[in-house]
Order: C-alpha cells, then structure tokens, then sequence
C-alpha cells in the first residue's frame, strides 16, 4: 500500500511541478506527439518473456507520464476564465463515472483488459519477475489511467494561470485519492470508485469560494448537465449494442480497481 501512495504522490507531483513551467503551446504539441511516438516504439521493444522488459516497461511508463501531463497542459488552453473550472471539474467527474461503469471503458476492459493495462502507468511488483517465468511473470501492484493524468495536469496548470493557490489544489486533489485508495485495499468490500470523481471533488473543496457564476452562466451549466446526461444515455446505448454483454457486475469491480490503483495482477 505504501508503495501505491508514493506512486500516486510522484505522479501527481510530476504534474504540479510541470503546472510552473513557461511553455508555448507549440512546445506542448510537438513535445507531446514525440513523447506518444517514442513511448509506442518502447513499449514495443523486446519479446513478452525478455528480460529487456524489465526496462523497457518503467522507461516506457515514464515518457507516456510526460506526454500525458505535457497533453493535459495543451487542453487547459481552452479554458479562457477561472469560473470555467466549475463545470469542467464536474463534467470530467460525471463522465468518468459513466464511461468507467456503464460506458465504454468498462465494456472495453470487461472484453480486452490488455488494452486499459497497456495505455496506463504502472508500478511493477517487487520481486515478480524472479520466479519461474521470469519477465513474463512479471506483474503490477498499481496503474493509473491516461485520463487521470491528463486532467491533474489541466487542473494544476489552469490552477497556475488563475493564480489561485497549487499547494492547496495539489492537496485537495491527492488527499482523496489516496483516502479512497486505502479504503479499497483496507475494505475489499466497498466498490472500487475511478479516480477523477475523486479528484474533481477534491479540486472543489479545496477552491470553494473561488468560482462566482452569473445568473446566465449558472442557466448555461444548467442547460449543459441535461444535455450531457441525454449523451451519456445515447453512449451507453451504442455501447450495449456494439460490444457482447459481459459480467456488469465484475467488469464494474475491475475497472474500479484499474481506475483507483488498487491491487491487481495483469501481466504488463
């Protein structure tokens, strides 16, 4: 578990700390698009059962972190004024909710695990490569989604630029992940929850009092959350359709898990 909450501090603090950086969006982009190029090459590099993958896997972890944030630090650019933080911290925590249990992540990880597992960010599990399968054993304790990092570096960069207080924001954003996350270790027998509702819950508290909507803007996020739940019926509709039901119950728990950095054992 202690290792878990270091991997969710170092990752988060790689966001924050890129949040203070000075860069064009035109840096952002490029640094973006070759971190992505370079990580799909590494990840490639050496047969499943190679010792080569003891390397290959964390380096390739490490650059797809640094995409992801520079990527997350891209999109803030379309966030023009402070009061738009509101609806975006509640609109990302609505939507991770929907994709992860009734959408298209959790069909996707019910039908093709490898590929969530594949497209997060991992901390090997001590001493799984050494038994009899060597590499190919080897195994993750915790994983954290694309998404996640996106979206804290998106918070903590907009967070910078609107001058409102990062230390406080990286706390409120970390204290409920983590909390979240030793209850699901300490209580298998609560459900997991993804992390992003987490944090965008975390992000509120810790900006209360920071956001003074109009009348007409708070008409607006009105008028948007109908919309956005119609969306997400439609989704869910096309996804039953054009995906084999699976076991929701499970696929719920596992995707969970997944999206929390709980303790699993997917081969990387």
């Amino acid at each position: 578990m202690a290792v878990t909450v270091l991997f969710i501090l170092a990752t988060m603090g790689v966001a924050a700390a890129a949040a203070r950086m000075s860069m064009a969006w035109a840096t952002e982009t490029l640094g973006m698009l070759l971190g992505l190029g370079l990580w799909y090459v590494v990840a490639g590099i050496g047969a499943e059962d190679s010792p080569v993958r003891l390397f290959t896997v964390p380096a390739a972890d490490v650059i797809f972190l640094i995409a992801c944030v520079l990527g997350g630090r891209l999109l803030s650019r379309i966030i023009g004024e402070r009061n738009m933080l509101l609806p975006v911290a509640l609109v990302l925590a609505l939507a991770d909710l929907f994709t992860v249990f009734l959408g298209p992540v959790g069909a996707v990880l019910a039908n093709a695990p490898d590929v969530v597992t594949g497209l997060s960010i991992k901390v090997p599990e001590v001493g799984s490569a050494v038994g009899p399968e060597g590499a190919a054993g080897l195994t993750h304790l915790a994983t954290m989604g694309p998404g996640d990092l996106v979206f804290a570096a998106l918070f903590f960069t907009a967070v910078v630029r609107f001058g409102l207080s990062l230390r406080a924001s990286f706390a409120g954003i970390l204290i409920p992940v983590v909390i979240g996350l030793v209850a699901f270790i300490l209580l298998p027998v609560l459900p997991g929850v993804p992390v992003l509702p987490l944090m965008a819950i975390g992000f509120l508290i810790a900006t209360r009092g920071q956001f003074d909507l109009s009348s007409e803007e708070k008409r607006n996020l009105a008028i948007a959350g109908a919309f956005l739940v119609v969306v997400f019926v439609v989704m869910w509709l096309i996804t039953r359709a054009l995906l084999p039901e699976a076991a929701e119950g499970e696929q719920a728990g596992q995707t969970a898990a997944v999206y929390l950095g709980g303790l699993t054992s997917a081969r990387l």
